[in-house]
């Protein structure tokens, strides 16, 4: 193992970006199971604008044809399972699911995430 000057090893660049994105990931399912009481927990068959705190999550698990979800205030990022992008919403923006794959929207600041059935 190839280590720095001062003896501490060399860390892969890939390897350390990859360890960063599953820490993330970890962190924010953690967060969903933790606040699962305190924050709405809703399926696909929950349209409707949601209030959430700062650092609240949702947790949506699309059926087959997906959802869409809008920021209406606020800021959130939004990753799906099984998509390698994680998508960040400022008011007006908005991220359509085509497929199956539990949603979940954490708040980086206070705000209303609208959510709608796909058509």
């Amino acid at each position: 193992m190839r280590t720095h000057a001062h003896g501490t090893p060399i860390q892969d660049p890939l390897a350390a970006a990859c360890a960063t994105r599953g820490v993330v990931k970890a962190m924010l399912e953690a967060t969903a199971r933790r606040l699962q009481g305190l924050s709405p927990r809703a399926g696909a068959r929950a349209p409707g604008t949601h209030e959430l705190r700062e650092n609240a999550t949702l947790r949506l698990e699309p059926r087959r044809r997906g959802v869409t979800v809008r920021a209406r205030a606020g800021s959130f990022l939004v990753t799906q399972e099984g998509d390698p992008i994680d998508h960040v919403l400022e008011p007006g923006d908005g991220f359509r699911t085509g497929r199956r794959g539990r949603v979940v929207a954490w708040a980086l600041s206070g705000g209303a995430l609208e959510v709608d059935l796909a058509a």
